[in-house]
C-alpha cells in the first residue's frame, strides 16, 4: 500500500468550539501537505450534520442515532456505562456493543477500516474530564494493530489510578505522542519512572494555520474579551466564590476600559452560538447584565456562531484581547494582536511563558483585580513593543507546530519501509 494514499481516521472533534475546529483544519491540512491529497480522511463529530454547513470541505463520519443515545445521554448512566466498558474490554478483549450508541458503534468500523488512528490536538486527555470510553477506544485500536498516534495534545492533570493505569499501557504501545506544552511532560512523567523515547515535546499545530500577520495596523480603540464558565476550583476558593471573583474581575476591568481610555468592548468567543454546544455569550450577558447603565453602550456581546476564518477575521479588530479560551488567545496572536491571558488550566500559562509574556497572565478565580487593571494598563502602554516580540516567538512557534506531522509520517513510513 503507498503510504500517500492512506486512509486516516480521527475519532474525536467538536468543530462547533471553533478552537477545536482550528486544531482541525490545520491538522487537515499538514495531513494533506504531508501524506500527499491522496490520502483519505476521515472525521468523526456529534456535531458532524450542523458543522458540515460550516465547513463543507471536511469529510465527516455518517452519524445516526440509537436507544443508548437516549439512555446514556446524562453523565449519571453515561459514566458508569463508561467505567464498565473500558474494565470489561480490558478483561475480556473486546467492547459490548449492545452498550454502544449509534455513533460509537459507527466509531469502531472506521477505526477497522483505517491505516492511522490520529487522536487530535486538544486538552480533553485529563482528568477534569471522564475519559474512560477515550481510553476504552485507544485499546480497541491497539488491539486492531492499528497505529495510533497522540497529536498535538496537552495531557494531564491524571489522579485517579484507572486513568493512570490504562493510559500508561496505552502510551506505552502508541506510535508517537506529540505534547504542545512542556507541563505535559511534566505529567507523563509522573505515569512513568523513565519518560518512553515515543514522546515529544511540541507547539499547538494551530500555529501551523496560517503566516502570523505583519502589517502594521491603524488602532481602533476597540478591545475584545473571551469570557467562559469553569466548573473547577484551580485554587483553595470554592467554584462559586471562583466565579463570582472572576464576573467581578471582567466587569472592574470594563470600568476601568471605558472610563480611562474611552474603549469600545465586545465580548466574542471561541464557543458561541449554537444550542448544540456551549455558549460563552450567555456568561458575557450574565457579567455584563450586573454593570450600570452607562457602561453598557460601550460594550457589545457577539452571540453569533462564527467559522474558523471568519472569527480570525474579526480578532483583527481589536488593539489588544483579553482572553480566557486558549485558542481565542492564539488566534490573536497569528494576528500579531497583544493579549492578556486568563489561566483556568496550565495550557494558557504554558503558552504565555512559552512566548515570554508571562508577566500578562492572572488567574481566573483571584479576586485580586487592582492586579488586573495594573496587567491592563501594562499591556496598553507597551503594546508597539509587544507586537514586534509576537513577531519572533509566534514563527518560532509555528516552525515547531509544523513538526507534528512529520514525526507522525516519519514513523509510519518506517513501518510500511523498515
Amino acid at each position: 500500500m503507498p503510504y500517500n494514499k492512506v486512509k486516516i481516521f480521527i475519532p474525536f472533534s467538536s468543530t462547533l468550539n471553533t478552537g477545536d475546529a482550528g486544531i482541525l483544519i490545520s491538522t487537515l491540512n499538514s495531513i494533506k501537505r504531508v501524506f500527499g491529497e491522496a490520502c483519505v480522511i476521515v472525521v468523526a463529530s456529534h456535531q458532524s450534520e450542523i458543522a458540515q454547513k460550516y465547513y463543507p470541505s471536511i469529510n465527516y463520519m455518517e452519524t445516526g442515532s440509537n436507544l443508548n443515545d437516549k439512555i446514556f445521554k446524562k453523565s449519571f448512566t453515561r459514566i458508569p456505562r463508561n467505567y464498565f466498558i473500558l474494565i470489561f474490554d480490558y478483561l475480556f478483549g473486546f467492547i459490548p456493543k449492545y452498550l454502544l450508541t449509534d455513533h460509537e458503534i459507527k466509531i469502531l468500523k472506521e477505526i477497522d477500516k483505517a491505516d492511522i488512528i490520529l487522536s487530535p490536538g486538544g486538552g480533553y486527555l485529563t482528568d477534569s474530564y471522564f475519559i474512560q470510553f477515550s481510553l476504552a477506544l485507544y485499546n480497541y485500536t491497539l488491539r486492531k494493530k492499528k497505529p495510533l498516534y497522540f497529536y498535538s495534545q496537552s495531557i494531564g492533570p491524571i489522579w485517579r489510578k484507572s486513568s493512570s493505569f490504562f493510559l500508561r499501557k496505552i502510551l506505552l504501545r502508541a506510535g508517537k505522542i506529540v505534547v504542545r506544552d512542556h507541563e505535559s511532560i511534566q505529567h507523563l512523567k509522573k505515569l512513568f519512572e523513565t519518560l518512553p523515547d515515543n514522546i515529544f515535546e511540541s507547539a499547538d499545530e494551530v500555529f501551523t494555520l496560517k503566516e502570523p500577520e505583519i502589517s502594521k495596523r491603524a488602532e481602533t480603540k476597540k478591545v475584545g474579551i473571551s469570557v467562559r464558565s469553569w466548573n473547577f476550583s484551580n485554587t483553595n476558593v470554592s467554584v462559586g466564590e471562583g466565579m463570582q471573583n472572576y464576573s467581578r474581575t471582567i466587569q472592574q476591568a470594563c470600568r476601568h476600559l471605558i472610563d480611562k481610555y474611552d474603549y469600545e468592548i465586545t465580548f466574542i468567543s471561541t464557543c458561541q452560538g449554537h444550542a448544540e454546544y456551549i455558549d460563552d455569550s450567555k456568561t458575557a450577558t450574565l457579567i455584563v447584565d450586573q454593570l450600570e447603565e452607562k457602561y453598557k453602550s460601550k460594550i457589545t456581546i457577539d452571540s453569533e456562531f462564527h467559522p474558523l476564518y471568519e472569527l480570525i477575521g474579526i480578532y483583527k479588530n481589536f488593539d489588544f484581547f483579553i482572553g480566557t479560551r486558549m485558542h481565542s488567545i492564539i488566534f490573536n496572536f497569528l494576528n500579531l494582536t497583544p493579549c492578556l491571558g486568563i489561566i483556568y488550566e496550565f495550557k494558557t500559562s504554558e503558552l504565555f511563558e512559552r512566548i515570554g509574556l508571562k508577566q500578562y497572565l492572572f488567574e481566573m478565580q483571584s479576586s485580586d483585580y487592582v492586579s488586573f487593571i495594573h496587567k491592563i494598563d501594562n499591556l496598553i502602554s507597551k503594546k508597539d513593543e509587544i507586537r514586534e516580540q509576537l513577531k519572533i516567538e509566534v514563527q518560532k512557534l509555528r516552525e515547531l507546530s509544523s513538526q507534528n506531522i512529520i514525526i507522525v509520517h516519519k514513523h509510519f513510513k518506517e513501518l510500511y519501509n523498515p
